[in-house]
Order: structure tokens, then sequence, then C-alpha cells
């Protein structure tokens, strides 16, 4: 398959802020070696690409990000990194990647855990918005975290404001700062650069609107 069909127009940059959301955790289950978070480099010409990381990251974590790689051209080139940088739930971490590229390239960030595996395109800054609407999907046993629906937000800049406004069914509440959320509530989160941060539910957050008043990169599904 032709490299061009992976380097969509609307997708193209030289900068992008990655990060990783929860996947399911089965340690007894799961090896080491197949829990991975990689990302990714799609480019026609002949690249340079760099990782680096929050300065506040743990010294361990942070080995595994900051790099600098060079890749041939019609390549594609996979970095992984620890799956210790997935993001954790109702918590601000430092734990976004920047990926800066010397030519135009796509990327793609991939979250393997043996017993699950997630991809995504990941979009370049240029094109990170301020308004999201977020889509989910009902989880498959609502009494079992694993099966949670997720949304998660990082910022490219210092004090940025980020706004949920929560789109949950009647009756269901989500639980942040020891205060209950109800349908319509928001919920307000200030970040600086490489923060982030993730929310999950028992229930289908889909219609759940983020906005802020920098731009933010913005994942969403289930665990």
């Amino acid at each position: 398959m032709s490299l061009q069909f992976f380097l969509f127009k609307g997708s193209r940059g030289k900068s992008y802020v990655v990060f990783f959301m929860r996947n399911i955790d089965l340690p007894t289950e799961t090896s080491p070696s197949t829990r991975r978070a990689q990302i990714s480099v799609v480019s026609l010409k002949k690249t340079n690409v760099r990782l680096s990381s929050s300065p506040v990251l743990t010294r361990k974590l942070k080995s595994t990000v900051d790099q600098t790689v060079s890749m041939n051209p019609n390549a594609v080139r996979t970095v992984t990194v620890s799956h210790e940088i997935r993001v954790n739930d109702f918590v601000v971490e430092n734990k976004a990647i920047i990926v800066e590229t010397s030519e135009v390239t796509s990327v793609f960030a991939m979250n393997h855990d043996g017993y699950t595996s997630d991809s995504t395109l990941v979009l370049p800054i240029d094109r990170l918005g301020t308004e999201y609407v977020i889509s989910t999907s009902k989880p498959h046993n609502s009494r079992v975290p694993d099966y949670n629906s997720q949304v998660a937000f990082a910022a490219v800049s210092d004090r940025t404001r980020v706004s949920l406004k929560l789109k949950l069914a009647k009756g269901q509440t989500v639980t942040y700062k020891g205060k209950y959320h109800w349908d319509g509530s928001r919920i307000i989160v200030n970040l600086n650069k490489y923060q982030t941060f993730q929310l999950s539910h028992n229930g289908d957050l889909t219609g759940t609107r983020v906005t802020s008043n920098k731009p933010v990169a913005v994942f969403s599904g289930n665990r």
C-alpha cells in the first residue's frame, strides 16, 4: 500500500502533541513485553523526529521519551515509550509528549496491553481547536471500571483553562474532588504545557462538550 494513503492532507504537519489514555490492566495475564505505548511517524522525505516531555516528568519515565531519531524517505518509523506514560483518571499529570519533525509528516499513536490494542491518527498542533463534542459508547458492563467510557485532553500552552460540560444519562453522576456532578454540570481544569487530564465514567459520555481558552488535544473512547 502506498504511503501517500497514510499522509492525509488534513492531518499532516510538523508538530504534534501525543498522550496515551488508560487501557484495561491485566497484570496477571499480560507480560511487560506486550505493554507498549508507540508513536509511528510516516514521511515521504528524509526526516528528523524529536520527542520531548515535561521537564518535571520523573527521570525514569523521561528517559524513555526524550529522544531524536532519523528516518529515511518513504518510510514509517515507530518509537516505543514506557507504558507508564498512560494517563490516570481525575488527576492532572505531566504526561503529554511533543513530537516535532523537520519535514511534513503524519503521526499515529498505538496503545497495546496484550488484551487490548488501541490506535489513533494524531492531528498536528496547528489544527487543534478550542471546542469539541465527545463521542464514546455505552460501557459493556457499567459495574466494571475496565469498560468505562473516557475523555482526556492535553495542553500545548501554559495557563490553559478547560471546561467540560457533562452529558450524562438521567440520574447518573461523576464525582470529582469530592463533589457530585450531574448532566449539564461543568468541570473546570487548569493545565500548563505538557499537562494532561482524564475523566472516566461507567455510562456513555457522548455529547459531553470540551471548551478551552487555548487549543487542546482531545481524545475519547472506551477503556
